[in-house]
């Protein structure tokens, strides 16, 4: 075998050509001609092989690694040493890096985008789980199968080197990849899970802008960077959600308790964004369906309505718009129960009962069976009962406004039969003072004609007749208004008696009147006669 043919074997590895090179080793493409397939052989740089601490904590590293069996990390098949060369042959994989997808592409989908950080985030929650931090999660460390799935490789490279001067010192005094660096990591602090999720985020930035996030000229620039707001773009591509940012300022959290509890969970954020991007009525039919778990009937009710006059057919719309409705009713007929019910007891404390049981009335109105209603309804009966006064024998004997007032509130059927049995009770007064007045006027009219026909002068007699007549007219109002109750009871007996005084001073006004008609009579004879006897008797 000539040197040249040696120089491309290794042990039972054939190289076929380099991959790549990074700051741990060259990787080349090779056929392990044993169990004929093809691998990829990672060559560790030979300076880093002086250092005893590092070879041993790479060997250590490497072996636990190769326990993780995971379909989104890449397997470890051999890790061994060939003529001072230290090798590790791994899974080939035949679909680039992600590195090279952006250089050629210049930015992902965001589709493409949320599937990579899927593929990832299923491979960082398993080895978290394990116990293990990649600690260089990058575009390069991430490759591609036959099939287009996303898989993670180089686990464990990072913390074998940063116990190595050698190697602190062939990667210029910086284990890592400065731009995915979490600032926990520059201030030399612990690192964890969180840093890998930290540059999860960095790598999901770079996919959709095409660009890195943290940038400087030198390696202290760019952690300075790591500490500064983020910039993002004034415009994302169209097929990329505004939403993003919120996912991104999470993802990218200075503090690592701030920052998505998983790798998982960054991807599950993703994926929702890509549903909604996808779907745009998904956004406001989730809202609708939080609005209604909270019974926010009102903004529920808004947001079926949208979605509606989008899509009329969308999954159950129908029935999440029947259950707003049918929420809002309740919610307003509720508020209209209260105000009632709060007037009526209100009005009760006031002592208003007639207000009060008409609020709540209204209010079982509303609320048919309420027993709060109908204990309302049944105190308020008992105390307009308790509060009734004793029913008065005749029609009209009130005494005093304190009668009439609590009479007022007497109800209308017994106050019918009350006045009925006391028409039946007072005939006879009306009769006997309407009699009474009939006869007075007969009376006075007669006297009047038999003045006239005895041939004496009717205007001396004026006054009698006047008297007679004012007499029984006064008597007959006076008794009429008594008989119409326009004075109180205790009032009545003082009426009749003015009645009976109008009379008796009438007629004795009458009697005056009659006697100086007759003395004039007299006078007035004897002066035309003489004597008296030239004029005829006064009749009796």
């Amino acid at each position: 075998m000539t040197k040249s043919e040696q120089e491309l074997r290794l042990g039972k590895y054939t190289v076929q050509g380099e991959l790549g090179r990074g700051g741990f080793a060259v990787v080349h493409m090779a056929h392990d001609t044993v169990l004929r397939r093809d691998v990829a052989l990672k060559l560790l740089h030979p300076q880093l092989l002086t250092d005893p601490a590092f070879v041993m904590r790479f060997e250590n590293d490497a072996r636990a690694t190769a326990q993780l069996d995971h379909p989104r990390i890449a397997t470890i098949y051999e890790l061994g040493h060939h003529e001072g060369r230290m090798f590790m042959a791994i899974q080939l994989l035949s679909g680039g890096s992600l590195a090279d997808r952006i250089k050629a592409h210049g930015r992902l989908a965001f589709a493409e985008a949320v599937r990579v950080v899927e593929d990832i985030a299923q491979a960082l929650d398993y080895a978290h789980a394990a116990g293990f931090v990649h600690r260089d999660v990058k575009p390069s460390n991430i490759l591609f199968n036959r099939h287009g799935d996303a898989i993670l490789t180089d686990f464990g490279l990072v913390k074998a080197a940063e116990s190595s001067v050698i190697a602190r010192t062939t990667m210029g005094g910086l284990i890592g990849t400065p731009a995915y660096m979490a600032p926990e990591i520059w201030e030399g602090k612990s690192d964890g899970p969180g840093a890998d999720i930290y540059a999860l985020g960095c790598v999901l930035f770079e996919m959709l802008s095409g660009e890195l996030l943290f940038t400087g000229a030198t390696p202290p620039a760019v952690m300075l960077a790591h500490f500064q707001p983020h910039r993002y773009p004034d415009h994302w591509p169209d097929d990329t959600p505004a939403a993003i940012e919120a996912v991104l300022e999470r993802a990218l959290a200075r503090d690592p308790a701030a920052r998505y509890a998983s790798a998982g969970a960054l991807a599950a954020d993703l994926r929702a964004l890509a549903v909604r991007t996808a779907d745009p009525l998904i956004e406001p039919y989730a809202a609708l369906e939080a609005a209604l778990a909270a019974h926010e009937w009102d903004h529920a009710t808004i947001l079926a309505q949208e979605i509606v006059t989008r899509d009329a057919g969308y999954r159950n719309i129908r029935a999440l718009t029947d259950q707003a409705a049918t929420g809002q009713r309740q919610t307003a007929l509720a508020r209209q129960v209260a105000q009632w019910r709060d007037t009526a007891l209100a009005a009760e404390r006031s002592g208003q009962v007639d207000a009060a049981r008409a609020a709540a009335r209204q209010w079982l109105e509303l609320a048919p069976g309420d027993a709060e209603a109908q204990a309302l309804l049944e105190r308020l009966a008992s105390a307009a009962q308790a509060a009734t006064p004793p029913q008065p024998t005749l029609v009209g004997d009130r005494g005093d406004v304190d009668s009439a007032q609590s009479a007022e509130s007497t109800p209308p059927a017994p106050a019918i039969a009350h006045t009925t049995q006391a028409v039946q009770r007072t005939w006879w007064p009306a009769a006997a003072i309407s009699a009474g007045w009939v006869v007075g006027w007969i009376v006075s009219v007669a006297f009047a004609w038999v003045l006239e026909n005895a041939n004496v002068s009717t205007a001396a007699y004026a006054p009698t007749i006047i008297g007679w007549a004012a007499g029984w007219a006064g008597a007959g109002l006076i008794a009429g208004l008594v008989l119409r109750r326009l004075v109180s009871t205790r009032a009545k007996p003082v009426a009749a008696l003015l009645a009976i005084s109008w009379s008796l001073s009438m007629r004795a006004w009458r009697s005056a009147s009659s006697d100086r008609a007759l003395h004039q009579y007299r006078s007035s004879c004897s002066r035309s006669a003489g004597s008296s006897a030239g004029c005829s008797p006064r009749p009796a």
